[in-house]
């Protein structure tokens, strides 16, 4: 299990987020769906986690 925390983190863009994730679940795939928690992130740090989230998924599916 990984944690990022984002407390103290008032926002962020998506191609931080993007950056951050991208490669370990390209290489990694469910495991890394099923294994990186993400801690105090506000409303709008989520949805643009979740927004990649999608766009990972959907580029995976290809």
């Amino acid at each position: 299990m990984i944690v990022f925390d984002f407390n103290h983190i008032e926002g962020c863009t998506q191609s931080f987020i993007h950056a951050l994730l991208s490669k370990p679940i390209r290489d990694f795939r469910e495991t890394a769906f099923n294994n990186l928690l993400y801690q105090n992130a506000n409303q709008d740090v989520k949805k643009i986690i979740s927004i990649v989230y999608r766009y990972m998924q959907e580029s995976l599916d290809e």
